[in-house]
């Protein structure tokens, strides 16, 4: 660059003049170069390209040309370029924008240089000026972009490292049948001291692995997450532990990989087992203690319009009250007049008996 600031000279209202009257002519040509130039520019509605276009060449003219400093045209191209990197304008075509610039003063500057209007060499070299100072600027602006983005990534992975190598879930990553990465609760589920370059299938029992097999390649062939499953992986111990897991594709290294997630509930189905276990018991005990109520208060029918409730063992206010539901309901049923109680296998008989 050979100068950033302002220069000595008087301004030159030659210049000026002459360029003025070519605005509109450098406007057209400008926004056309652009949309040759750039994609970009080309999908950009005419009524938001040419009235910025217009405005860079009047900020020149009218600010920059008449005091030879081009600072108010980079503060221009500043804001203008992140409202436009904002909407999806790369890099190339930000630089872009400078070349055209150049380009379009050239062509226009060739017909002042024939016709020895004053200044032309000198604005020749100050629009080289502004042309090498804007491309600085745009280069600086994508590679502090760049950097803050490439920072923030690093930042992002170092927080997805740490969460995963914390996690009390087991995460690994596979790819063609052998593990590429897994985290210490991985390792520490399937029972070994590291599963990175192990193969997936040797966690499986033998009898499993044709199954297991047949289901990785269909999880490889799709590209979502999976459901949570529940199987059973073997140790190298040969201990069996049941895992709910669940797996989704991922690009790792570059490659496109398979990553699951998954998590010991051996203690937790075992729970399960137990509280079903226990549920069945205590029907089985109900169940006995119907019957053995049942047995116990039995109301036989001995003739017509007589029953018999021959009773044995011990009465408590329960067994009573029970007693007193079946005679009622006996005598009910077999319309009978007659009840007799035996009470001779009680060993106490009380009031309330």
């Amino acid at each position: 660059m050979r100068s950033g600031g302002a220069m000595t000279a008087d301004p030159s209202e030659a210049l000026h003049a002459h360029l003025s009257v070519r605005l509109p002519t450098m406007r057209d040509e400008f926004s056309s170069m652009l949309r040759e130039q750039v994609p970009f520019y080309r999908a950009l509605p005419d009524d938001r390209l040419v009235p910025a276009v217009e405005t860079l060449l009047r900020i020149f003219l009218d600010e920059a040309l008449l005091t030879w400093n081009f600072a108010p045209v980079i503060t221009w191209a500043r804001g203008m370029l992140r409202i436009r990197v904002e909407s999806g304008l790369a890099r190339d075509g930000a630089i872009a924008l400078g070349t055209c610039f150049r380009r379009v003063f050239l062509h226009n500057l060739e017909a002042l240089l024939d016709a020895k209007i004053p200044g032309v060499p000198r604005l020749l070299l100050f629009v080289e000026d502004v042309c090498e100072t804007l491309e600085m600027e745009i280069r600086k602006y994508f590679d502090d972009a760049l950097e803050v983005a490439q920072k923030a990534l690093r930042e992002s992975e170092a927080r997805y490292r740490d969460l995963v190598e914390l996690s009390p879930d087991g995460v690994a990553v596979y790819r063609a049948g052998r593990f590429l990465y897994a985290n210490a609760a991985a390792a520490r589920i399937a029972g070994a001291a590291s599963l990175v370059d192990a193969e997936v299938l040797s966690f499986f029992p033998p009898e499993q692995r044709d199954d297991a097999h047949a289901r990785m390649l269909a999880a490889e062939r799709s590209d979502g997450a999976s459901r949570p499953t529940e199987t059973v992986i073997m140790r190298p111990d040969g201990e069996l532990v049941t895992v709910e897991i669940v797996g989704r594709s991922i690009v790792f290294e570059g490659q496109p990989a398979r990553q699951i997630v998954f998590r010991d509930i051996t203690e937790r189905k075992q729970a399960d087992e137990a509280v079903k276990r226990a549920a069945v018991q205590e029907e089985i005990i109900r169940t006995q203690a119907a019957t053995l109520r049942e047995v116990s208060t039995p109301l036989i029918p001995v003739s017509d319009g007589v029953v018999v409730m021959p009773l044995v063992g011990a009465v408590d206010q329960v067994r009573a009250e029970q007693m007193r539901q079946v005679l009622l309901d006996g005598i009910s049923a077999a319309g009978a007049k007659v009840a007799i109680l035996d009470v001779t296998g009680v060993p106490a008989v009380e009031a309330s008996v």
